[in-house]
Parts: C-alpha cells; sequence; structure tokens
C-alpha cells in the first residue's frame, strides 16, 4: 500500500472513531444523563449508561491508538517542523538534520506524555468516596426526581 493511501485510510478511520466518540459523549451527556442508572434507570437500544460509557471509552482508546499511528507516519514532518520552530539551522547544521529533529520530536512528545502522566496522577490522589455507597449525591437527586420527588 502507497504511503498516501495509508495516511488517507488511517485518517478516514481516525474520523470515524471521532465522530463515535462525540455520538457516545452527546448520548451520555444528553440522552441518559447522570442519574438515569439503577432499577428505574433509562436505556438506549437495551444499553444502558454504563454500556454507553464501555463503548465510549473503547473509542476513546482506538482514537489513541489511531493518533499515535498518525504521529509515526508524519514523524519526520513533526520534528523537522518542531527543529525549525524552535531554533533557526545554520549553514552547519544543514546536514545533520535527522539526529536532531528525532532529538525534538522525543523531547517534545516526553513532556506530553509526563503531562497525561501527571494528570492522571494527580487526578488519583484526589478520589473520593461517598457515604451512601458509592452513589454520587447528583444520581441520589435524580432518582428522587425520577421516582416523583419523595
Amino acid at each position: 500500500m502507497r504511503r498516501s493511501t495509508l495516511n488517507l485510510v488511517v485518517d478516514a478511520v481516525t474520523l470515524l472513531i471521532m465522530l463515535a466518540v462525540a455520538a457516545t459523549g452527546l448520548i451520555l451527556r444528553y440522552v441518559l444523563p447522570p442519574g438515569s442508572r439503577g432499577g428505574a434507570g433509562l436505556r438506549l437500544w437495551e444499553w444502558t449508561r454504563h454500556d454507553w460509557g464501555d463503548f465510549h471509552f473503547y473509542f476513546i482508546t482506538g482514537m489513541a491508538g489511531l493518533l499515535l499511528l498518525h504521529i509515526t507516519l508524519h514523524w519526520a514532518w513533526i520534528c523537522g517542523v518542531l527543529r525549525a520552530m524552535l531554533r533557526r539551522p545554520s549553514a552547519s547544521s544543514i546536514g545533520r538534520g535527522s539526529r536532531w529533529n528525532s532529538l525534538y520530536g522525543g523531547i517534545t512528545f516526553a513532556i506530553l506524555v509526563g503531562a497525561v502522566a501527571g494528570f492522571l496522577w494527580f487526578a488519583s490522589l484526589h478520589v473520593e468516596g461517598y457515604a451512601d455507597g458509592g452513589r454520587e449525591e447528583s444520581d441520589h437527586r435524580a432518582g428522587q426526581q425520577w421516582r416523583g420527588g419523595r
């Protein structure tokens, strides 16, 4: 398969996955909002909010994989652009571009991965439990409204 054909296929599949992420996100937010779980919970096509949340997660995971493939296919271009943005090439460095390009690209990638990992670590430090057995307050209030506000 030619590289341009591979790029087109990867980008087209990524677009479809992005649409699926948007669709499942909108379903989770507006069609099956928090509080729609449980015995009197809502379902869409026999799937609960938690089922849709699983689909949403799998689509996002697939999109992340496709994004990594996209970056891999465009790695030389990305590194060259980053190098040009960070420093102007001198006459003596013209022939040494590929090694420096990869270094700049690798450093940028490591910073991005570190930022995501740091965010997840920070978030994990701030997870709290609820006294009512894990049900969130909004879920509890929404459930009361669903049953007539008792």
